[in-house]
């Protein structure tokens, strides 16, 4: 126990204890990347050439062959650290903004930046979609960007539970596409804040789901993006590790041990990527240090515990929120990226204002078992707020907790008129993914071009 006590107190480190009233928030976006001219995933030289229009139009610089940029975002007195770049696919681009002290300040760098990044991909014969999923093209090794780190990734998830050989399932990452958002939380609020946004994931995926199509067609889910999770971690030693936890944690210490006992997958030292050989868990590579080969070269070292060992480890438990070590926060991984950039926002505001009335929101869900959260999780991956058994539940929490968000916004003296969407979406029971539906059955073309994105609307 003294072991976990001490692996708590490095992981909650870089956690702020007094935040006040100045919670920041950092938007983390995924955005689907596609040829205009044939509707399918941009090829990774196209990719690699639209970024690094964007990122020399941002002032950044580049990293790993042109495949991330980074450097830092200024606008009036706001802004900070910035990283464009790809996930596994080259049909997905990434994007990670700099924390914000308000909605208002988020609001004014992705309007800022996304600007910058739709002209950059439209010069370069690319346009950005605003869906979870890519809906016409299927996974494929083709797609993959040329980072060797990924290597690893693949060799992990290489069963065949939905992707037929030569594929392998870790191919389902190269076609998705999420809205993350991360908030500061204090070490005393922070095992409460995980519980919270685990146990309403149901909601909030009924709510946000914007997938559904697949190769052309209906998807057999309605949010595939989440049922890939599942599949991707079938495998024994990723047992438990996605979607929503076993348990609900008791406290700091009960949620490190408890993500500490999966297996490190990557780390790094000085920059280099190396991926961990056969180390049983964090908590042992704590206690006992591990083997691990750079995976540039193969090179293989002995690796004692370091910080940023356990800051690697985050990234590789996919619950649908989860604490991050590194950056004193809570993600939330819920949501599919939305039609527009107003809905990107508007999902922001949601959960700021869930976790301002977080107990408010406890209250929806005070009784809430995990066998029943994880229930409702599939009931919300299959149909949304249309599922026969439990839609109607779904639909009438979501309300309640669009409500509760709104009050504590309006409280805080903020605005919530950006929830006017999500409330719409709860009205009719409808989500994206079962517009994006209705818009495939008229014709590949009405999607797509229904889900371009522009800042047109967006505050100026």
């Amino acid at each position: 126990m003294d072991d976990i006590k001490e692996l708590t107190g490095t992981f909650f480190s870089a956690f702020r204890k007094d935040i006040g009233s100045g919670r920041r928030m950092g938007l983390e976006p995924e955005f689907i990347a596609i040829n205009k001219h044939t509707g399918l995933s941009a090829a990774p030289h196209e990719t690699i050439k639209a970024l690094r229009s964007a990122g020399t139009r941002l002032g950044l610089e580049p990293s790993d062959s042109g495949m991330v940029w980074s450097g830092k975002l200024s606008i009036d007195g706001i802004g900070g650290a910035l990283r464009i770049g790809t996930d596994m696919g080259s049909g997905t681009w990434e994007i990670s903004f700099p924390p914000s002290r308000s909605v208002a300040e988020a609001e004014r760098m992705l309007i800022h930046v996304m600007d910058l990044l739709i002209d950059a991909a439209d010069r370069n014969g690319i346009a950005l979609l605003g869906m979870g999923i890519q809906p016409l093209s299927r996974p494929s090794w083709e797609l993959v960007m040329p980072k060797k780190r990924y290597d690893t990734l693949t060799a992990r998830h290489n069963t065949n539970n939905l992707l037929q050989k030569p594929l392998v399932d870790s191919l389902l990452n190269t076609i998705t596409a999420a809205s993350h958002v991360h908030f500061e939380v204090t070490p005393d609020e922070a095992v409460a804040a995980v519980n919270l946004f685990n146990a309403i994931a149901p909601e909030i995926i009924a709510l946000s789901s914007n997938s559904g199509i697949i190769g052309g067609r209906n998807a057999a889910t309605l949010e595939p993006r989440e049922h890939f999770w599942d599949m991707l971690t079938k495998h024994p030693r990723d047992s438990g590790r996605n979607g929503i936890p076993e348990r609900w944690f008791i406290g700091r210490e009960d949620y490190v041990g408890f993500t500490s006992g999966f297996q490190p997958v990557l780390t790094k030292r000085n920059g280099d990527f190396l991926a961990f050989i056969d180390s049983a868990s964090m908590l042992d590579f704590f206690r006992n240090g591990a083997d691990a080969h750079f995976v540039a070269n193969g090179h293989t070292a002995k690796l004692a515990f370091e910080q940023i060992d356990m800051n690697m480890h985050d990234s590789f438990i996919w619950f649908n929120s989860r604490l991050k070590s590194g950056t004193g926060t809570l993600e939330i991984r819920s949501a599919s990226q939305q039609p527009t950039l107003s809905d990107t926002i508007a999902i922001a505001v949601l959960f700021k204002g869930l976790l301002e009335g977080r107990s408010s929101a406890e209250d929806v869900v005070r009784d809430r078992t995990v066998e029943r959260a994880r229930e409702l999780r599939l009931s919300a991956i299959k149909n949304g707020m249309n599922d026969p058994a439990n839609g109607a539940e779904l639909a009438a929490n979501a309300g309640h907790l669009l409500f509760i968000a709104a009050k504590s916004l309006e409280r805080k003296g903020e605005n919530s008129d950006a929830l006017s969407p999500l409330f719409l979406r709860v009205v009719r029971r409808e989500s994206p993914s079962d517009q994006n539906r209705v818009l495939m059955n008229g014709s590949p073309g009405k999607l797509i071009n229904a889900r371009k994105l522009t800042v047109q609307g967006m505050p100026a």
